[in-house]
């Protein structure tokens, strides 16, 4: 026989299963008596987690038990980045990839990049809009394909006006778009635009405030409704 589909939820952590199946993460207690890991008396005291102290393991210096600790709060963290998540011996400088006890702070490594301050060196250093590599690139803005139009990082020819979608070099900036919309100026075509008091769209909507549902208590740009929302 196929066993009858489980439809109610555990009175205890409100999961898919029946209440008297429940069973605690921490100390295995199942039943109707049992709790959530979070009620548990034996949930581990030194991160809160569900597992008890004694299997408590400092995943840094891997000291278990009720005399361990957390991570970050482990003797033996990193001397060089304070992370809690390895010893000195094992820290790596992200840029140059030097290890160990004389290794320094990404930030501080005398081969980070020149040209852009980021954590890498200078040889893998890459424009964003032409692609350059090496100690010859530049910073995007600097480079001599920067979109002439509005002048973000893309070339001129991959510029796309944000109110009509013309792309390249005969678009233009969306502030001196021929299609900017008639009816309330914004960076949207005026087939576009939306009263966002009665929601018509269209040539055939309106500006906000021209809006025939507009407040009937004080006849401002919003509905009746919002009145007191908009502090009038």
């Amino acid at each position: 026989m196929l066993r009858p589909r489980i439809t109610g939820k555990c009175k205890i952590c409100h999961e898919n299963h029946r209440t008297e199946e429940h069973r605690c993460f921490a100390c295995g207690l199942v039943g109707v008596k049992s709790h959530d890991f979070s009620m548990c008396p034996y949930m581990c005291k030194i991160c809160d987690l569900d597992h008890r102290t004694e299997y408590h393991r400092c995943s840094t210096c891997g000291l278990v038990g009720v005399g361990s600790h957390e991570f970050d709060k482990c003797p033996d963290n990193c001397k060089i980045c304070g992370r809690g998540d390895h010893r000195t011996k094992k820290h790596e400088c992200a840029v140059c990839g030097l290890a160990g006890i004389k290794s320094h702070k990404t930030y501080d490594c005398p081969d980070g990049c020149e040209i852009c301050g980021e954590y890498h060196t200078a040889e893998k250093h890459k424009c964003d809009i032409c692609g350059l590599i090496g100690v010859k690139s530049h910073m995007g803005r600097d480079c001599p394909y920067i979109c002439k139009i509005c002048y973000y990082h893309h070339r001129t020819e991959e510029h796309k006006c944000g109110t009509c979608g013309l792309v390249g070099v005969k678009s233009h900036v969306m502030m001196k778009c021929p299609d900017t919309c008639k009816l309330c100026g914004g960076f949207h075509t005026t087939e576009k635009h939306k009263c966002f008091i009665c929601g018509l769209v269209g040539v055939k909507s309106h500006n906000n405030c021209m809006c025939p549902d507009r407040c009937k208590i004080c006849t401002k740009c919003h509905p009746t409704n919002e009145h007191k929302l908009w502090g009038n």
